[in-house]
């Protein structure tokens, strides 16, 4: 039988884990890479939208008028373009009327911005997702 000092352990040991991985939704997080359950996630960017109804009308209007021109300069090279044009004019069409509904906007807003992920449109689909939330809050 071999005694061993406190403390002292059979074999190599695992480094320790290091603190702080994981996703914080506060602090400082603009690092270029950020640690999520054991997985590196590269550009990752936290985003706190406006608070609801501090846009109006009128700006929502103008960031999907961002995003038609975008589709207009870019569509051709987009493989979804058809889509985002779709939602894009569907979203026109809601804001359109005098008390738009805000279960389908939010909904138009998160597709549109969804399908825009990773393509040149992403800032302009964001833009408008985040000003619908600003107009109706995230509800």
């Amino acid at each position: 039988m071999t005694v061993r000092p406190a403390g002292e352990t059979a074999g190599p040991q695992p480094p320790p884990a290091p603190h702080g991985a994981g996703v914080s939704i506060g602090g400082h997080n603009s690092g270029p890479v950020q640690n999520v359950v054991g997985r590196d996630v590269a550009h990752v960017t936290q985003y706190a939208g406006p608070v609801p109804g501090t846009v109006t009308l009128a700006e929502v209007r103008e960031r999907l008028a961002e995003v038609r021109a975008a589709l207009d300069a870019q569509g051709a090279e987009l493989p979804n373009a058809a889509a985002l044009r779709a939602l894009a004019d569907e979203a026109g069409e809601q804001l359109g009327v005098p008390d738009p509904a805000p279960g389908p906007l939010r909904s138009l807003a998160a597709a549109l911005s969804a399908l825009a992920a990773g393509t040149v449109l992403q800032a302009a689909a964001g833009a408008f997702a985040g000003a619908i939330t600003g107009l109706l809050g995230g509800g």
